[in-house]
């Protein structure tokens, strides 16, 4: 057994979208931060060749989840034939991951599961993915931050969370993933060809652990002295090179009147800026 067993045990997730119809402050997939041009969604083909190697990969067994994740996975327009894919496979039972805005019918190997969000707190959530520890504690060791994400991270430990395919790569971790979309164009993804999930997870995790703040425990600290305070996307207060980085993406705009998000102000002039970090 390898230190990583855990890990290996555990169901899969394929992202369907880094897009959503919100922006949330504490996103661990950094949504609001990609550019209209780097906005993807899975295809029905796509999905059905993820399932097809998800089944002949370590992973192995008909009787694990697949968790359908996203961004916000019903807001992809191939969704329709997605579901159709997942009733094929009729063995295996998929997690459909929402915040509700929109209602989905589903078939039974299907279960969704929501987490409810209100525009009133959407646009100001913690940002614990905002944080990178390296820079808030003395040790500079990128490894050791990975070490602490094995003992403290809780989408390590959480048996819902982990491997994921995104975007046509796999990553041993959805938070990584989608720090390598956001910051690196996914350079340091692993090729879907043969089995992804048999690389040493070091490969990726020492690249991305240290800059993210789940890996010290942001809910249960793991420095009991140097608890990370709850920040607000527009007040941070504490500014690392994680929050620098994303100072690069665009701002996300909001109508009080007509309720929607945009890139830019809207005709009814009743916008107000909700800036993402930095802006």
């Amino acid at each position: 057994m390898t230190p990583f067993e855990h890990m290996y045990n555990k169901d899969r997730m394929i992202s369907l979208t880094n897009s959503c119809n919100l922006s949330c402050g504490g996103c661990n997939q950094f949504c609001g931060h990609f550019k209209p041009d780097k906005i993807w969604f899975v295809t029905a083909k796509e999905f059905e060749s993820y399932v097809l190697k998800l089944k002949k990969t370590a992973w192995m067994g008909d009787d694990r989840r697949i968790f359908l994740f996203g961004g916000e996975p019903t807001i992809n327009p191939h969704l329709a034939e997605i579901l159709k894919v997942c009733d094929k496979f009729k063995r295996l039972t998929f997690i459909l991951q929402t915040n509700g805005y929109k209602d989905v019918d589903v078939p039974d190997n299907v279960d969704v599961w929501c987490d409810p969000k209100d525009p009133a707190h959407e646009s100001r959530g913690y940002l614990q993915t905002g944080i990178a520890p390296i820079d808030l504690f003395p040790n500079k060791d990128k490894r050791f931050y990975f070490n602490m994400a094995q003992k403290h991270c809780n989408i390590w430990q959480r048996a819902e969370c982990g491997p994921i395919i995104y975007n046509k790569k796999a990553y041993f971790c959805q938070v990584a993933a989608a720090m390598d979309n956001v910051f690196n164009d996914q350079k340091f993804g692993w090729s879907l060809k043969d089995d992804p999930f048999k690389n040493n997870l070091e490969q990726q995790a020492d690249r991305f652990c240290y800059r993210c703040a789940w890996a010290m425990g942001v809910f249960a600290p793991a420095f009991p002295h140097h608890p990370i305070p709850p920040q607000f996307i527009g007040e941070p207060f504490i500014v690392t090179s994680t929050n620098k980085a994303l100072s690069r993406s665009r701002c996300i705009h909001f109508c009080k009147k007509c309720k929607k998000f945009g890139d830019a102000p809207c005709k009814n002039k009743g916008c107000i800026v909700l800036p993402m970090v930095g802006c």
